[in-house]
């Protein structure tokens, strides 16, 4: 969890909204934002599952259907490390998870996938989709619907290439627009 976690880091530092915070020159803030997304990945596995690429160039975490919102291990991680991992964000990005959350639990049953990151030298690769397959695959033997959530215009735009549509539009900080988007039970993919 904690190698995936640093993976997940290290994959977002060019991400608009995730990017200052896991790119941090300021020692504290650096730490912080990794040891929340440690915690962040552990909650996750535990109502689902986590993978990595053989190359270590990506991560993927999946939770399953009937998952829960925020634990109370996620509400005190965030309480005790927000301030100093998301600084004078902390509280547009908290409503902004809030907001997430509410969105996730409107939804039928589904599977979330939470967290894809792939490094910059792994990219163009296939690794991503690879990670993605399992999930995907999952959720169609089962026949639910995947949902997400896509902070980047580009990420946005290969997702609704893969079947998915936006449902949700959130307003993030420093101007960021995310895109909750779902994949329906039996969507094809674009070619």
């Amino acid at each position: 969890i904690v190698r995936a976690a640093l993976i997940m880091c290290e994959a977002l530092a060019e991400d608009p909204l995730w990017g200052p915070w896991v790119a941090s020159a300021n020692p504290f803030q650096h730490a912080s934002i990794r040891l929340l997304t440690v915690t962040y990945m552990a909650e996750a596995v535990r109502a689902g599952w986590l993978r990595l690429s053989p190359d270590l160039g990506g991560v993927m975490c999946w939770v399953g259907p009937g998952s829960k919102g925020p634990s109370l291990v996620e509400r005190m991680a965030e309480r005790a490390l927000a301030p100093c991992a998301l600084g004078r964000d902390r509280q547009a990005v908290l409503s902004l998870f809030h907001e997430m959350s509410a969105v996730r639990a409107d939804l039928p049953p589904h599977v979330y996938a939470v967290f894809l990151g792939v490094l910059p030298e792994s990219r163009q690769r296939g690794v991503g989709s690879s990670l993605a397959a399992e999930g995907l695959s999952w959720a169609a033997m089962n026949r639910v619907p995947v949902y997400l959530e896509a902070f980047t215009e580009s990420n946005k735009d290969l997702y609704e290439r893969a079947g998915f549509m936006v449902v949700r539009r959130f307003s993030a900080p420093r101007g960021v627009t995310g895109y909750g988007m779902l994949r329906n039970v039996g969507s094809t993919v674009a070619r």
